[in-house]
């Protein structure tokens, strides 16, 4: 029996949503409780997973479920509208869907953002991304972003679990017109079945070699967010719903008995496996809920246990449980975190929010007649969503910073050097070639701390270029040359002049550069950078002609990127991806074989330098964090009892890890008396942890890894004491 809408409307505790009300002359009719009941693990599998991975490795194949369960039910739905025109098919849909997911959506996402920005200091992205949800398109911003959903970037974004309602969402946009053009929707084709059956058939296998070419490319973020590399997954619902009107005369009753309960087996099973196995996991969950999903046409034990009232129930909120349990989570681990003694509170606020979000919200809404047209209904829509783009607008500018409830600490918007804003590192060969012009300090035309000898200079095409030799240079100079890392020092650099220490300092830093004279960055995802080739041979070649006896190079980089692994998951995508793959005369080199190869380089580098009486220091890596500091820093709102465990390392677990850069290092200096290794481990580390904060709880680095100015300058009195005790000073 077809309910009617206004039978619907009276009785919503009896619907499912659209997944679940099947009625075709050639599938089993009615309400499908068990669809909900699958719903239910999935949401649950979701769940257990975001609360802490280790408890389901792979819970976020929930969503490939609920993906699968998707295309099953979406394909059912349109088939049963037969009587209707093209433009009033089209309409009915898209007016549905809107009624069906843009309530609770915005109601969501508006009050996430609002109460978000109370704690959360620098929410831009957040509100970007909850601005992208409104159009069915956050998974695009992420896949932008570059965002990490495993990562701590994607953990601590407001929006993130929104990715999979874009990629539905898009899909919707297109299917329907699919249907229609395949004849299946109004019956215009005999054969409109079969049509939509190998037109999907066709589109899924292109998404799937799409999904396994980019996964195997270790492009993952690409086949994680993009809608036609998960088409196939939607797809494969389409064709198990397609299938079962075709072979239900068929003797299939023994097969489906045993494959039901062998794929809800597998399928708990692969809930379990490490994430390490995500492509693998994701084409055996999909096939094992599309088989599950065709199973379920016969009646038997296991479609009893599925139907279960528990599961169903949670079945019927997990729209709003997968809305509002991300919003909890994260606004959670802005403040008081995620742990055995939050989660109970944590629990009941999710499923309080995710009924009362059903109840009040999600049924309601869906079930009223917002207007008698379906193109006022859609208006309607549109205006809701526009009317939350235009919060979030507010949030985002006039009101930018003005609701967060904690004290904004300054070095967060600190981009310049404390010590000398216009002291900046050489960047590109041209600027080294020129007597490193630009990246001295003092300035050409400070001559406070030159001995009294001012530096000529001249001006050429706008550029400052120093016109001064090794030979006129007064005292020793001391060179800073690295990426990234190397800019962080700057305030340290300037330091070493502002205290009479050395006459000069000169500073060589391109992020994301490795400088070698044998190795070369060659990320496999990306072309080759030759520019940063050039300046590092520039710097090389320079240096012997620039420097004199008693100079000192200082090499500072983020070696750990290159030899071990990240700690930090934004980076560790990248690592994965090999982004920071090295080669070794055009060739692929392993990290083993180019840590000892780097360690040789040193050698001979430092023996080079040393006939020119030049010293070499190189710093040993610095603890990479697993979180920002800033986010981790305690507030009136965020315990200080929390910070420890979340914020800080276990000394002997990160000693551990860089312990084979560490003995390379040491190797290198037991053979070169010109070579010096720096470890500037203890300054941050004790016994026990490695903490990002000084003692008076200042933050030392400005994200997981590069030192902010406070840091480089808290770093001082341990580098002056390092290079006085080598008699480098």
């Amino acid at each position: 029996m077809v309910l009617s809408f206004d039978q619907a409307a009276k009785n919503p505790p009896d619907l499912a949503e659209d997944v679940s009300a099947i009625e075709s002359p050639t599938v089993r009719t009615g309400y499908r409780p068990e669809i909900d009941g699958l719903r239910a693990i999935a949401v649950i599998a979701v769940l257990l997973n975001h609360f802490n991975a280790l408890l389901l490795p792979s819970g976020f194949l929930g969503v490939d479920i609920f993906f699968v369960i998707s295309g099953f039910v979406v394909t059912s739905s349109l088939s049963r509208k037969v009587a209707i025109s093209w433009k009033d098919y089209l309409l009915t849909f898209y007016a549905r869907r809107i009624k069906r997911l843009i309530p609770a959506l915005v109601i969501c996402v508006v009050l996430t953002a609002v109460v978000g920005c109370f704690f959360v200091e620098d929410p831009r992205t957040s509100l970007r991304t909850g601005l992208a949800s409104l159009i069915g398109a956050s998974n695009l911003y992420l896949l932008k972003e570059s965002t990490d959903y495993f990562g701590q970037s994607g953990e601590l974004n407001l929006f993130t679990q929104t990715w999979s309602l874009g990629v539905e969402e898009q899909f919707y946009l297109v299917f329907p017109v699919l249907l229609g053009l395949c004849g299946f929707s109004q019956r215009r084709s005999r054969h409109g079945s079969r049509n939509l059956f190998f037109v999907v058939l066709s589109l899924s296998v292109l998404s799937l070699v799409g999904y396994v070419h980019l996964s195997q490319q270790l492009q993952f973020s690409r086949a994680f967010f993009l809608m036609p590399t998960r088409f196939w997954e939607l797809g494969a619902g389409c064709l198990v719903f397609l299938s079962a009107r075709r072979v239900r005369l068929l003797p299939f009753g023994s097969v489906k008995a045993l494959l039901a309960p062998l794929s809800a087996l597998v399928i708990i099973g692969l809930l379990l496996v490490s994430q390490d196995f995500q492509m693998l996991a994701t084409l055996a969950v999909v096939l094992c809920t599309s088989a599950l999903l065709w199973a379920f046409e016969q009646k038997s034990w296991l479609v009893s246990l599925f139907s279960h009232p528990g599961l169903v129930k949670i079945g019927l909120l997990s729209y709003s449980l997968y809305l509002w349990h991300w919003s909890v989570l994260v606004i959670s681990r802005w403040t008081v975190g995620v742990s055995k003694w939050t989660v109970p509170v944590q629990l009941l606020l999710i499923f309080g929010l995710a009924i009362a979000s059903n109840r009040w919200i999600e049924k309601p809404l869906r079930y009223a007649q917002w207007s008698p047209g379906r193109l006022k209904t859609i208006g309607y829509g549109f205006t809701a969503t526009f009317t939350s783009a235009v919060v979030l607008v507010g949030l985002a500018l006039p009101l930018k910073g003005k609701l967060f409830l904690g004290m904004p600490h300054p070095e967060r918007s600190q981009r310049t050097f404390k010590l000398s804003s216009q002291f900046k590192p050489c960047r590109d060969a041209k600027s080294i070639s020129n007597d490193f012009s630009g990246c001295t300090y003092p300035l050409p035309a400070d001559d406070s701390a030159s001995g009294g000898k001012a530096i000529a200079t001249e001006v050429t095409t706008g550029e400052m270029v120093s016109t001064t030799s090794a030979a006129d240079r007064i005292g020793k100079t001391i060179y800073f040359v690295g990426d990234s890392h190397t800019t962080a020092l700057l305030s340290l650099a300037s330091q070493l002049v502002e205290a009479g220490d050395i006459p000069n300092v000169k500073a060589v830093a391109r992020s994301g550069c490795f400088f070698s004279t044998s190795l070369v960055r060659s990320p496999l995802n990306e072309p080759q950078d030759a520019s940063c080739q050039d300046t590092s041979n520039t710097f090389w070649h320079e240096i012997v002609e620039d420097s004199q006896a008693g100079d000192v190079i200082v090499m500072t980089m983020r070696y750990q990127v290159y030899f071990l692994a990240p700690n930090h998951p934004d980076s560790l995508e990248e690592w994965s991806a090999g982004g920071f793959a090295l080669t070794a005369e055009n060739a692929p080199i392993s990290r083993e074989a180019a840590l000892v190869q780097y360690q040789q380089e040193l050698i001979d580098v430092s023996q080079v330098l040393a006939q020119k009486g030049v010293s070499l220091v190189v710093q040993a890596p610095l603890p990479d964090w697993k979180h920002y500091p800033h986010e981790c820093q305690p507030r009136w709102f965020r315990p200080d009892v929390l910070m420890p465990e979340t914020c800080s390392l276990e000394a002997t677990t990160e000693l551990q890890q860089r312990l084979p850069i560490a003995d390379a290092f040491q190797k290198a200096e037991s053979s070169s008396a010109s070579l010096h290794i720096y470890d500037p481990f203890s300054t941050f580390c004790n016994v026990e942890r490695c903490v990002p904060f000084s003692e008076e709880g200042t933050p030392l680095f400005l994200d997981y890894n590069h030192l902010n100015n406070y840091g480089a300058e808290y770093l001082y009195g341990d580098f002056v004491a390092f290079l006085t005790g080598r008699s480098l000073l």
